[in-house]
């Protein structure tokens, strides 16, 4: 079996195991709490983006990875953890606005994600992750199942968000 259809193999089962494990254990959960809750929870692996800083360490992947991959992800990995701690931190104290937030993150990160996933092929990246295989194999797919997690509760839910009562006064 060649090194992509390995990855391939792994990546597609990552997927069928959050799915499954949204199906059969998560998903009455989400229905059955305040939707902060819900996406509190699905905004948290965003926080480990940081791990995208390593397609910069040449001993973490192949010496051959390409800067046009490792800068943009780079750069794309802190934009995405900066949306994601302000979309928790308006959530945490209920702010007004929050559902417009996490919709910019929902958005930005799921442009981020086709764009990374783009230069993905481009670029081959399956053959230059080295130890960075686990990070595109399985945290990847969490990454993405998260986001159409968020959007799907956003469209079922958003309108909860906005019930806020005005602090100020």
């Amino acid at each position: 079996m060649d090194i992509l259809a390995i990855f391939l193999v792994q990546f597609a089962l990552s997927f069928v195991v959050y799915g499954l494990m949204w199906k059969w254990f998560l998903a009455s959960y989400y229905r059955s709490r305040p939707v902060e809750q819900g996406l509190t929870i699905l905004l948290l692996p965003h926080l480990w983006h940081h791990i995208g800083l390593t397609t910069l360490v040449p001993t973490v992947v192949a010496k051959t990875m390409p800067g046009e991959f490792a800068v943009p992800v780079s750069i794309g990995d802190v934009v995405i953890i900066v949306l994601a701690l302000a979309s928790l931190g308006m959530l945490r104290y209920r702010a007004r606005g929050a559902a417009a937030l996490i919709w910019a993150f929902s958005i930005v990160g799921s442009l981020y994600m086709i764009y990374t996933g783009i230069l993905w092929v481009r670029f081959k990246i399956w053959d230059h992750l080295a130890a960075h295989w686990y990070v595109g194999t399985f945290y990847i797919p969490l990454l993405v199942t998260s986001h159409i997690l968020i959007i799907c509760i956003l469209l079922a839910r958003g309108a909860e968000l906005g019930v806020y009562p005005n602090k100020g006064t």
